[in-house]
């Protein structure tokens, strides 16, 4: 994928995430935060309307066949379809529920991975980790676009009624990527081949694997990551939700590193491949003082109206920072949670000069 295609991709997965960053991407000569500078060369035309927005991304779909590398390997992924019974399998029960009712199976596949597929979900700890691999249906027209946008955008409501401090959406695939299928760039088989394919009686997907030029795809990918994660540490102590999406970030690294070398792996087995290189240990630390700070002294718990939280989510994300955000700086100012992110600085600039 060329440097367009990729902040393309990037302009679906924010189109399909919520109204606000559509809203955004729609003023787009007046630059929000959420919008980069980059998507001026994409967009290079004025967009007022979702409808001008759809026919633009449907054009610039199908305005040439994507180039196919040559080097390519086809690949069946397995996967499971029954959703084994356990304290949360009521969550994937409800997402697989509103993808048969809205029959989206029509307009892709979806895999959920991580731990809830994997029944290590932590609540109020673990995220929801969800892939959609679009069909050409999608983009066969502006109404079928919309439509499939309108039903991403209750998906991810939906996301975000089970975990309210969800920090991310449904990751996606677009269809000239499963004929080209880059793990550097994507979802690593060995994750997906944990995972659940939902609102589907199929239980294989067909995947032509691409292996060539990984090695700079993830040389960059982990470089651009490093800055995120440098980025987030600035904010880390600030909040409870700053410091949950922070280790989320800083607990990919260890796999990421990995990817560097050429081992693709799950986030969770990679802190045994990596138990030999030093200082990796500080994210465990990183984790541990969430544990007893937050987790295990239920402060964040008590403090939740539940009921509140799953119906106005973002609203209640605003008002306790306001209410309890002194509270929560004070436990993250601790001296000990210094000194881990020095370490974590230390090892960062150990990786950056590897």
């Amino acid at each position: 994928m060329n440097n367009n295609d990729l902040i393309f991709k990037d302009l679906i997965y924010r189109v399909f995430y919520e109204p606000y960053y559509l809203k955004e991407i729609l003023s787009f000569n007046k630059y929000g935060k959420i919008i980069e500078k980059e998507f001026e060369n994409l967009l290079n035309k004025t967009i007022s309307s979702n409808e001008q927005l759809s026919e633009y991304i449907i054009n610039y779909y199908f305005q040439d066949k994507k180039k196919i590398d040559k080097n390519l390997k086809k690949t069946s992924l397995n996967l499971k379809t029954s959703i084994t019974k356990s304290i949360y399998s009521s969550y994937i029960n409800d997402i697989n529920k509103f993808i048969i009712g809205n029959n989206l199976e029509q307009f892709a596949d979806f895999i959920l991975f991580g731990s809830l597929a994997t029944d290590d979900f932590v609540k109020e700890f673990s995220d929801i980790d969800m892939v959609c691999f679009i069909k050409d249906s999608v983009f066969e027209s502006p109404y079928s676009f919309n439509f499939f946008q309108e039903k991403m955008y209750q998906l991810n409501g939906l996301l975000l009624r089970i975990d309210p401090l969800q920090n991310h959406g449904v990751f996606i695939v677009l269809p000239y990527e499963k004929l080209n299928y880059k793990e550097s760039l994507n979802i690593p088989l060995e994750v997906l081949t944990k995972g659940i394919l939902l609102g589907s009686k199929k239980k294989t997907i067909e995947l032509l694997v691409n292996n060539d030029s990984s090695f700079q795809d993830s040389k960059k990918y982990l470089s651009d990551y490093i800055k995120l994660v440098q980025k987030e540490m600035l904010n880390a102590n600030n909040s409870y939700r700053f410091y949950r999406d922070f280790l989320h970030r800083v607990y990919l690294l260890p796999a990421l590193y990995l990817q560097d070398k050429g081992r693709y792996c799950y986030k969770k087995d990679s802190f045994s491949l990596i138990n030999n290189y030093n200082g990796f240990d500080v994210i465990s630390k990183l984790c541990n003082f969430y544990d007893d700070k937050f987790y295990k002294s239920r402060i964040y718990r008590k403090i939740i109206p539940s009921f509140l939280f799953k119906r106005y989510p973002i609203v209640m994300r605003y008002l306790l920072s306001k209410i309890y955000g002194s509270k929560e700086q004070k436990i993250l100012s601790n001296s000990e949670l210094k000194s881990y992110f020095e370490k974590l600085n230390k090892l960062i600039k150990k990786i950056e000069n590897e």
